[in-house]
């Protein structure tokens, strides 16, 4: 059963215009995300704070559709807070305004008579409305068996890799976003087609800004053989 004091919190672009930020416009964000969480006394681990400014970022930018955020408490904290987060953003940045929120059960509700309870579980439905290009699909009958199937097969774990050159929320390298395929249907690792594609599109969307802020990378990594969480 889908608990509304676990689920996710979902952030997402209402629409599909990307945004050509430049250094000054993401530092810009920053600054603001920073004021605004020390005005609602919302005391993030820097750990979260920094990935909430990636993951805003990241929707501006187009480089995400959909992000979650399952950091910074539970419900309705989170969205209290969260919601006042955005409606100071939109105040001192117009790229802002673009940003909405909504969570995993309201996406439920709204995407059909699907008896969700029963035929879709959260690890593909997360898979879904991240968009990530292989998604896990499996019966609540078979949880049982896929765990065990994929515990007891190497995974390439593939990771979509962001390398800042300003402070979002510092520089260096950042996980944007990760997911996991079995080794036997991933063999040719970042060379297969469909990795070609996911990251052809991606830096479609930032080749175009004019002093470009980050650069984008794959990586795989090689996760053999034990108890793995989906």
């Amino acid at each position: 059963l889908f608990c509304e004091t676990v689920l996710s919190f979902i952030l997402f672009v209402v629409h599909a215009v990307v945004c050509k930020m430049d250094v000054a416009e993401l530092e810009h964000m920053v600054t603001l995300l920073h004021d605004s969480l020390h005005r609602l006394n919302w005391r993030l681990k820097r750990s979260s704070r920094d990935r909430l400014a990636l993951d805003i970022a990241a929707l501006c930018m187009g480089l995400r559709p959909v992000v979650m955020v399952d950091y910074g408490g539970k419900m309705p904290q989170l969205q209290e807070k969260l919601c006042a987060v955005l409606a100071f953003l939109s105040e001192g940045s117009k790229i802002m305004t673009s940003l909405k929120y909504s969570s995993q059960k309201r996406w439920l509700l709204e995407l059909g008579t699907c008896d969700w309870d029963t035929d879709v579980l959260l690890p593909t439905l997360n898979g879904w409305l991240l968009s990530y290009p292989v998604i896990y699909i499996f019966n609540r009958e078979n949880i049982s068996e896929t765990t065990h199937n994929l515990s007891s097969t190497s995974l390439h774990q593939f990771k979509v890799l962001v390398v800042s050159k300003c402070n979002l929320p510092q520089s260096g390298t950042w996980e944007l976003l990760s997911f996991t395929i079995p080794c036997g249907l991933s063999t040719l690792g970042v060379e297969e087609p469909w990795a070609q594609t996911l990251m052809r599109n991606m830096r479609q969307k930032i080749e175009n800004v004019p002093q470009p802020v980050i650069s984008l990378e794959l990586e795989v990594t090689l996760w053999t053989c034990q108890t793995l969480v989906i």
